[in-house]
């Protein structure tokens, strides 16, 4: 708010413009620029009201000159040419930018004894806020690399709202606090109930090594293990070549480094064709070494590997040994050959 001009406005750095050219495209590889946008005070009040959000105010206490170094700074950073910025989910975002700014703006340093490096990882970090909701944070935990491992530190939590608005508690300019005691605008509906599904994916995938397990045994050369086996080198195979593309071909650094590529690898694609071909098995090899080195690897690889990977990399090796023969059995007929139910 400003008294002098008689103006409420919020500066948002978290949006981006739906009209872009290949929106779409450029969101899932991480070229699309997110912006600063402005709005009146009370137009952002009305959009979180109807959306039952949260408002909390954090006053900051700041010199004139200090605060007319913000203002300055937010409305040259407005400009057109100057709005846009290359977002980063855990280094350069919505949240984080606000910290930014305030360093650069009013001089903010922070209290020592209140910078000790945090033992968090960002991994760790996003698994406080999804760890209730299992498959979705297995799924962030499979899409995410090596940089997701990183050690946060003090202010890299600062990535997330939450733990913005505590560090910034700490944060001193003019060796006074920058910041004053908060107000709740806008409560926002009540959290949801911390409950989990009762189907989890180590309970999911513990459940499919069991049945591989089963068929492997009692039927090692009917069409419906052909078929399980053909789906599920499939699906790896699809799965590698995504998390891939996700380091190879797009510009978000969270998921570059994938060590899920061990087990979940493109080349398993190849295992698929080795099902009907024994001259194509050898495709097996590789996708069995890989689920070796991530299962045996699992307490020390540098990056935190979901706990259900293990149940998937116990399949992969169970299938993958039976059809290398490791594991003896009579051998699948070649294609064209009658199959056995």
């Amino acid at each position: 708010m400003d008294p002098v001009n008689r103006t409420d406005i919020v500066y948002n750095y978290g949006l981006f413009d739906f009209d872009t050219p290949n929106f779409y495209v450029k969101f899932i590889r991480g070229k699309l620029p997110y912006q600063l946008g402005v709005q009146s005070f009370r137009q952002f009040m009305w959009e979180y009201e109807y959306e039952h959000r949260e408002v909390l105010e954090t006053p900051l206490r700041l010199s004139p000159e200090h605060q007319a170094a913000l203002l300055r700074f937010l409305e040259t950073n407005y400009l057109p040419e100057n709005r846009q910025y290359p977002y980063d989910f855990f280094f350069d975002n919505c949240a984080s930018r606000i910290r930014d700014v305030l360093e650069k703006t009013a001089a903010m340093t922070y209290i020592p004894q209140d910078t000790v490096e945090s033992s968090k990882t960002f991994r760790e970090l996003l698994d406080e806020y999804i760890g209730r909701y299992p498959w979705v944070n297995f799924g962030i935990d499979l899409i995410l690399g090596l940089p997701a491992d990183q050690k946060a530190g003090f202010r890299g939590e600062m990535f997330l709202p939450d733990y913005l608005a505590q560090n910034l508690k700490a944060g001193q300019s003019i060796q006074k606090p920058v910041t004053e005691p908060d107000t709740q605008l806008l409560s926002g509906l009540a959290g949801e109930p911390n409950r989990k599904p009762a189907l989890t994916p180590f309970l999911a995938f513990s459940l499919l090594f069991v049945a591989f397990a089963l068929l492997s045994g009692l039927a090692p050369t009917s069409k419906a293990l052909l078929l399980a086996d053909a789906l599920f080198f499939l699906a790896l195979g699809l799965a590698g070549s995504l998390f891939a593309f996700m380091w190879a071909g797009t510009d978000h650094d969270a998921t570059h480094r994938n060590l899920n590529l061990l087990w979940a690898n493109p080349l398993a694609l190849g295992a698929v064709a080795g099902l009907f071909f024994s001259s194509q098995r050898f495709w097996v090899a590789p996708t069995a070494l890989g689920a070796g080195i991530a299962l045996l690897g699992f307490p020390f690889l540098p990056q935190a590997l979901h706990p259900a990977v293990i149940p998937i990399a116990l399949t992969i090796l169970l299938r993958c040994l039976y059809l290398l023969g490791v594991i003896p059995w009579k051998p699948r007929q070649a294609a064209g050959e009658a199959v056995s139910d």
